[in-house]
C-alpha cells in the first residue's frame, strides 16, 4: 500500500506525552519520573524507594499496561 501526501493530517488536540525509559538500575529513571506533572507508576519492578508517587502495586506475573490507563 502507497502512502500519499493527500492522506496527511493535522491534529489541533494537545496530548500529554508518552515517554518510554530505559537504563541500567540506579541511573534514576524513576526519579525522573516521579518529577513529572501527576505522575503513576505502573511497577514493573521493586524501585521506587523512597519515593512519594502514585503507583499501581507491583505485579506477580506478566502485566498489560493497557487495561491500567
Amino acid at each position: 500500500m502507497a502512502i500519499s501526501l493527500a492522506s496527511l493530517q493535522t491534529s489541533s488536540t494537545l496530548r500529554p506525552p508518552r515517554i518510554l525509559m530505559h537504563g541500567v538500575h540506579g541511573v534514576g529513571k524513576t526519579t525522573f519520573a516521579a518529577g513529572a506533572d501527576a505522575p503513576v507508576v505502573i511497577m514493573t519492578e521493586d524501585g521506587l524507594g523512597m519515593l512519594k508517587v502514585p503507583h499501581f502495586p507491583l505485579g506477580s506475573g506478566p502485566i498489560d499496561p493497557r487495561g491500567m490507563i
